[in-house]
């Protein structure tokens, strides 16, 4: 893996772009079910993918204000912990299959406002975007976590109160997945629908 970035810092700015490159060595030869029967059949032997980002980071002169936000784009991205992988296209070549790349787009923002004391509000949202050819079969896809699920967002507002050598803080975080059916034609999940989860954080540091 190769990762290519460039930042531009000036008066509390940060600004960046970057880009990776992965090759991911395969087995030669995986078994695919048909009608009940399992039948190995050869495989390119690596995969490339591609991913892009761009991210911006702003601190306030009086330290009140931090923003921060990031966007990556690509595919196989599993290896970030995010919706993203690989699988065998439907398109032999002499008998051999290759392999497709699970593209994903995932966008955050975290804002937080103060001194003593914080409050702080957290965006997050990431998509599958399916692949650039048809899958062979849902037994020979591979998606870090599940490949069923179209999107997740996730909001959580917090609150903190500083002193000097203590913090205490409570966060609310909801998360919402939707999940479907793995479209073969192109990828994506189809027919999703919405499941959340709730959850309360509440912090006591001493420093």
């Amino acid at each position: 893996e190769f990762y290519f970035g460039y930042d531009w810092k000036k008066d509390g700015w940060t600004l960046g772009l970057g880009a990776d490159v992965m090759r991911l060595s395969m087995p030669e030869t995986v078994k695919v079910q048909h009608s009940g029967d399992v039948t190995p059949v050869s495989t390119e032997d690596h995969i490339v993918s591609c991913a892009f980002d761009a991210y911006v980071q702003y601190h306030s002169l009086d330290g009140k204000l931090q923003v921060k936000a990031k966007t990556i784009y690509g595919g196989n991205m599993s290896h970030l912990l995010l919706l993203s992988g690989f699988g065998l296209a439907d398109n032999p070549k002499r008998g051999v299959y290759s392999w497709t790349n699970v593209k994903n787009s995932t966008s955050w923002v975290d804002v937080v406002y103060g001194r003593t004391w914080k409050f702080g509000l957290f965006l997050g949202y990431m998509k599958n975007l399916g692949t650039d050819d048809n899958l062979l079969s849902e037994s020979t896809t591979y998606i870090f976590g599940f490949n069923n699920i179209d999107y997740v967002y996730r909001i959580a507002p917090m609150v903190c109160y500083d002193l000097k050598h203590w913090s205490f803080g409570v966060e609310y975080e909801r998360t919402t997945a939707a999940y479907g059916k793995l479209n073969l034609k192109d990828g994506r999940v189809d027919d999703s629908h919405e499941i959340s989860n709730n959850r309360v954080v509440a912090i006591l540091m001493y420093y």
